[in-house]
This record gives structure tokens, C-alpha cells and sequence, in this order.
């Protein structure tokens, strides 16, 4: 039988055999097989042992013919398999193909998947970067800050991708007019007016105080824990965390009018504070020095900032029947004083008694010791083993950190930023 009477038989064409065979490494040796058909063997690719084949094989080779595969995985001849066996072979061929087939189906399917995910995601990506850009929103590197190395500038301000990625959550919050928020740049003594604020307004409960960490208690509004939605889902009256500017404040504040306390500190002793913050936190990984913070402070590159803008716009409105500014170093110069003028404004009168039981629940050593309240639940994960929350909470601290040059160039921004106002702070 010649070779073109062979493929007539299987059914299949010269050129499409012949192509099935261009990538194997024994296309040679086929070719060879082939001519000598007549000799009684025949060489076919085991990929072609179909139910077409088999009819073939029954109807025209001769018993005395045997039929020699070719393994097209790995190239080699497989032995001799006589005709009587053939259909036993034939089927478990056939099976093979089915498998084949099946795992091909699934392998597409699994590819047409990953490739939607793929473009959701990239999707997803651009269309906050359009986002960002119709809002004004500024991206801005900061290779110091490592892992998360980008931060956004957004009316003014420095913020992290969460906040800018929140907006319109922000300015659409609900608010509530028995709210009492408690609002700083960070590291001027949140902390310390959070746990002061909560004992007034619940009724100096110190065993309730201590039950619940305060993240719980009093939830960072614009963080990632709890969120949004619990800050929404908590009982009347909530007591609420931030450090948004006033000017980045939900919409509603201007209507409804809660409470506003804010807590601010002298910006020398704030950037000594907040660069140890930056230096025990696990999920930043700051990898700048002192000299570094000092100039982001300084070149308003750090999250929050402008200091001097954010002081500001609170002391602007600090005659507002609905806001309280309070300086750090007042509250340490006189925290029963302090305590009181809280009360008032709360509409919780307390009695000296009263009073001096939050003095000592609220003391710097007691607060560091209360696990409620020092932040030790974020030990391993967010905070360094080796580093505190509460790290001294003294005036003064900056005398033992900064140069003679960090401390003139923070005096002449505050000279220039906020030498128009009458706002002063004690530094020493």
C-alpha cells in the first residue's frame, strides 16, 4: 500500500499528517515507517487512534499485521500491539482524548477567568487614578516611608490612600447632634483627652472604661478598624476620633452642630512625638531620621499636614458655641482646670470629687499601665515589640532631640505661619 492510499484510509489528508508530525523529534523515523508498509508495519502517532482509526485498522490491515505507535510525548515507539488487541487500546485511547479534552476545557475556562480578573483589577486601578485626578487629588512619593511609599495631597492637605480613597464617605457621613468628636494633628495628647472625654460623658464608669480597649470605645473615624460602617452602627451618644482638619470634616457638622474638642500641642514637641510614632509602627517601616522628619515636617510632606494650617482652621472657630480649642501644654499645667471646662461644655457638671478621680484614672503612668488604653493589643502586629505607645508625654522633649538648626527652622515657620493670629503655645 503506498503512503497516499495509507491516508486515504485513515481518512486524513498527506499535508495534515505530515503537519501533525513537523514538531516531533522522530519525523524521520516516521517517514521511514511508512515506506515500508508493505513489509507489514505500520507507524502511526498514537494521538490518531480514533473510533475513525479503528474501522480502519479493522477493515483493511491483515491479521498478520501488527501496529507500531509512536508515543508523541516522548517520541519513542511503543511495542508491537496485535490487531486482536487493538480495540481494547482503541478505547482506552478514546478515554485519554476525553480527558484530554476535559482538561483543556477547564484550562480555558480557568484562563478566561483569571484574565476578567486580571482586567477588573487593572480596571479598578485606573479607574481611581481618574478618580483621583478629576478630584484634584495629588499623588506624591515618599520613598522614606517604604512599603506604603505614596501619599496624597487633597485640599491643601497630606493624606494616606484609605482617607483619599473615602472621600465622598467622609463628606457624606451621617452625623448626629449628641456626637462629640475629639480632633488634633496627631501626637498633641489625643489619647489622653479621648479617656478623659469618655469617663465624663459616661458617668465616670471606670469598670466600663476599662472592659473595652479604646479603639472600641472611641473609633478612629477615618481608619480602616473599625470603619465606617461601625462608627455608624454605634449607640447615641458616640464619642468619635480623628485627625481630619476641620475643613475635611463630614458635610453635616456645619448643621448639625456636635461637639468639637480639640487638642492642640507646640509643634516642636509634636514632630519629636510623631517622628517616634512613625519609628514604632510595623506597617509603615519609616526609614528616614530625625533630620528627615523634621524636613518633611517642615516641607509639609507628612500625613496630615500643614501643622500650621491644621491649628489654624481650628482656632479660627474656636468661639463656636459647638467647639472647644484646648492646648496640650495647658493640660498639663492644670489638668483639674481643664477637666472642668470640659464638664461644662459637655453639659456634665462634675463635683471636685468627681474631678479628681478622672485626674488620677487619666495620669500618664495609669494611662501607660491600663492595657484599655495604651495601645499594647497592636504589640507584634502594628507596634515594634521594643516600643511604646505612651512614650513620656512631657513638655519639653524636644530640648533632648533637636539641633540648633531644627529648632530655628521650626520657631521661623511657626513665626510665619501663625504670626498673624493670636495663637501662642508654651514650649518649654
Amino acid at each position: 500500500m503506498c503512503r497516499t492510499k495509507l491516508f486515504s484510509a485513515l481518512n486524513l489528508s498527506p499535508g495534515c499528517f505530515i503537519n501533525r508530525f513537523l514538531t516531533s523529534k522522530c519525523y524521520l523515523s516516521v517517514g521511514r515507517r511508512l515506506s515500508s508498509f508493505h513489509q507489514g508495519n505500520v507507524l502511526i502517532h498514537d494521538t490518531y487512534l480514533t473510533h475513525k482509526n479503528q474501522c480502519f485498522i479493522k477493515r483493511r490491515l491483515l491479521q498478520n499485521t501488527s501496529l507500531l505507535l509512536l508515543d508523541h510525548k516522548t517520541g519513542k515507539l511503543l511495542p508491537n500491539l496485535p490487531i486482536v488487541n487493538i480495540k481494547r487500546f482503541v478505547s482506552h485511547q478514546q478515554t485519554t482524548d476525553q480527558n484530554r479534552k476535559r482538561i483543556l476545557t477547564y484550562a480555558t475556562y480557568f484562563s478566561c477567568a483569571i484574565g476578567a480578573v486580571l482586567l477588573t483589577v487593572v480596571g479598578a486601578k485606573e479607574y481611581k487614578k481618574l478618580t483621583r485626578r478629576a478630584r484634584g487629588i495629588e499623588k506624591i512619593a515618599e520613598p522614606l516611608l517604604g512599603r506604603r511609599k505614596y501619599l496624597y495631597k487633597y485640599r491643601g492637605y497630606i493624606y494616606d490612600e484609605y482617607i483619599v480613597d473615602h472621600v465622598d464617605k467622609i463628606h457624606h457621613f451621617q452625623i448626629r447632634e449628641d456626637d462629640v468628636w475629639v480632633l488634633s494633628y496627631p501626637k498633641a495628647g489625643t489619647t489622653w483627652m479621648e479617656e478623659i472625654v469618655y469617663l465624663i460623658m459616661n458617668d465616670l464608669d471606670i469598670v466600663k472604661a476599662r472592659s473595652k480597649i479604646i479603639e472600641e470605645r472611641i473609633p478612629f473615624f477615618e481608619y480602616a478598624y473599625p470603619g465606617f460602617k461601625a462608627v455608624t452602627a454605634m449607640e447615641s451618644p458616640r464619642i468619635i476620633k480623628s485627625h481630619l482638619p476641620m475643613s475635611f470634616l463630614p458635610k453635616q457638622i456645619k448643621d448639625k452642630k456636635p461637639k468639637i474638642v480639640y487638642v492642640a500641642r507646640n509643634a516642636k514637641d509634636t514632630v519629636v512625638s510623631f517622628y517616634h510614632f512613625f519609628k514604632m509602627l510595623k506597617l509603615i517601616n519609616y526609614s528616614g531620621n530625625l533630620n528627615d522628619f523634621v524636613d518633611g515636617f517642615l516641607d509639609d510632606k507628612i500625613i496630615y499636614s500643614p501643622w500650621s494650617k491644621h491649628v489654624l482652621e481650628a482656632w479660627k472657630i474656636k468661639d463656636e458655641e459647638n467647639i472647644l480649642f484646648i492646648k496640650y501644654e495647658d493640660m498639663k499645667k492644670d489638668i483639674s482646670s481643664v477637666i472642668q471646662q470640659l464638664s461644662l461644655f459637655l453639659n456634665r457638671p462634675l463635683t471636685d470629687q468627681q474631678i479628681k478621680l478622672i485626674v488620677e484614672c487619666t495620669k500618664f503612668d495609669a494611662m501607660k499601665n491600663n492595657p484599655a488604653s495604651n495601645y499594647s493589643w497592636m504589640k507584634g502586629w502594628g507596634i515594634k515589640d521594643d516600643k511604646e505607645f505612651l512614650r513620656k508625654g512631657i513638655i519639653g522633649d524636644w530640648k533632648n532631640e533637636l539641633t540648633t538648626d531644627q529648632i530655628e527652622s521650626i520657631d521661623k515657620m511657626v513665626d510665619t505661619k501663625l504670626g498673624n493670629s493670636s495663637l501662642v503655645f508654651e514650649d518649654k
